[in-house]
C-alpha cells in the first residue's frame, strides 16, 4: 500500500513540475515585451526597403521582419563554401583509405596516400583555426582554403580595412609555414 502512495505522490510531483514550467514558459514568451533596440530601414540596389537592426525602438521580439539580403547571401555563402570543401576533403580522403585498404596497392602509393592523408589532416586543422581566430579577431565570417602553395582567405564584404589585413596576414603565418606573399586575402563581392 504504501508503494502505491510513494508511485503516486511522484506522479503528483511530477505533474506540478510539468504545470509550472508550462506557466513559466507561457508568461516568458507572452509576457513583458521584449523590444528590439535599433532597427533601421534601408533601401538595396534592387529599391527594396530592408530593415537592419540599428535604431528603432518598440518591435515585439519574433515579429517577422525583412532582413538584409546582403547578410543573408553572405552566410549563405559561406555555409555553401563550407559544404563544398567538407565535400572535396572527404572525397580526397576516401580516394587515399581506398589506395591504403587496397591490398593490390605497391608500398610506395601507400606510403605516398598515407603521407597526403596526413596532410589533409593538418590542412582540416589549419583551416578550422585560422578561422576561428580570425572570426574572433575581426568579428565578421571567414573561410579558409589551404592548400600545399597558398592559403586563401575570403572574408565578409565590409570588415576588411588595413588593420584587419595586417591581422589577417598575421594570424594566418602564425598558423602556416607559407611565405607571406603566398596568402591571398579576399573581400566577398556581395
Amino acid at each position: 500500500m504504501s508503494m502505491i502512495i510513494k508511485k503516486r505522490q511522484l506522479v503528483i510531483a511530477t505533474l506540478v513540475l510539468a504545470l509550472g514550467a508550462a506557466i513559466f514558459i507561457n508568461w516568458y514568451y507572452s509576457g513583458p515585451k521584449a523590444e528590439v533596440t535599433g532597427l533601421k530601414t534601408e533601401t538595396t540596389t534592387g529599391g527594396e526597403s530592408v530593415k537592419n537592426i540599428d535604431s528603432k525602438e518598440g518591435d515585439m521580439l519574433g515579429d517577422a521582419q525583412y532582413v538584409n539580403s546582403t547578410n543573408v547571401a553572405s552566410s549563405d555563402y559561406f555555409a555553401e563554401a563550407r559544404l563544398k570543401r567538407s565535400a572535396a576533403h572527404d572525397e580526397a580522403l576516401e580516394a587515399l583509405n581506398d589506395i591504403i585498404k587496397d591490398s593490390s596497392s605497391k608500398s610506395e602509393a601507400v606510403k605516398e596516400a598515407e603521407k597526403k592523408l596526413n596532410e589533409i589532416a593538418d590542412s582540416y586543422k589549419k583551416e578550422a583555426n585560422i578561422e576561428n581566430l580570425i572570426k574572433a579577431k575581426i568579428k565578421g565570417d571567414c573561410i579558409a582554403v589551404i592548400n600545399d602553395k597558398n592559403a586563401e582567405i575570403i572574408v565578409e564584404k565590409g570588415m576588411l580595412n588595413d588593420s584587419t589585413v595586417v591581422l589577417i596576414k598575421e594570424i594566418v603565418l602564425k598558423q602556416t609555414d607559407l611565405p607571406a606573399e603566398n596568402v591571398i586575402i579576399i573581400d566577398l563581392s556581395y
